[in-house]
C-alpha cells in the first residue's frame, strides 16, 4: 500500500468521525444529489441523517473542501463550475458560510449575524460583479464621527477630518 494511499484511508476515519454537515456540488447532478438537497432545503441541514453522509462519502469527488466559509465556498464553486469537477464539502457546523452566516429570526423576521456583523468591501470591480452573483446585498456605508469643538468630524482622523477642523481645504 503507498503512503498517500495511507494517508487517504486514516484522513477518511478521522473525517467521518468529525463530520457533522456534508454538502455536495455535483455537475450533471444525479437523481441522488437531487434528493439529498431536496431533504436539506426541507428539513435543514442539521437533521441530515447519518445514511445520507454515508452514501455522499462513499461515492467520487474529485475535490475535496473542508470548511465552507467564505475561503471553502469560493474554491468550491470555482472548482465545480470553471473546472467541471465534483466537489465535496466538509464543515463541522450545521451550515454553510462560515462567521459571515445570518439568518432570518422567525419570530421577528429580523436578520441576525449569528457570529457578530461583517462588512464587506472591495474596491475591485472583478470581485464585486463575482459576490453578487450569490445573494443581493444590502448596501451600507460606515461612517464615525466624533464631536470636536462643536463639530462632527470623521473618525478615524483623515484629510477631511484636517479640513473640517482648521477650515483648509486640502486635497
Amino acid at each position: 500500500m503507498r503512503l498517500s494511499s495511507i494517508i487517504l484511508s486514516f484522513l477518511s476515519v478521522i473525517v467521518v468521525l468529525h463530520i457533522y454537515f456534508l454538502v455536495t456540488i455535483s455537475i450533471g447532478s444525479s437523481q441522488e444529489d437531487e434528493e439529498i438537497l431536496s431533504m436539506i432545503k426541507r428539513e435543514g441541514m442539521k437533521h441530515s441523517t447519518h445514511s445520507n453522509k454515508k452514501s455522499i462519502l462513499s461515492r467520487h469527488h474529485d475535490i475535496c473542501v473542508v470548511g465552507s466559509g467564505l475561503s471553502g465556498s469560493v474554491i468550491a464553486e470555482r472548482y465545480a463550475n470553471v473546472l467541471k469537477k465534483s466537489v465535496l464539502v466538509i464543515d463541522k457546523r450545521d451550515h454553510i458560510g462560515g462567521n459571515c452566516y445570518d439568518y432570518i429570526d422567525n419570530e421577528t423576521n429580523i436578520r441576525v449575524n449569528k457570529y457578530g456583523a461583517h462588512l464587506f468591501h472591495t474596491n475591485s470591480e472583478r470581485v464585486w460583479d463575482y459576490v453578487q452573483r450569490f445573494t443581493d446585498w444590502t448596501p451600507y456605508e460606515h461612517k464615525v464621527l466624533g464631536l470636536v469643538n462643536e463639530k462632527y468630524v470623521p473618525i478615524p482622523v483623515n484629510i477631511e477630518t484636517v479640513n473640517q477642523l482648521f477650515d483648509l481645504n486640502i486635497t
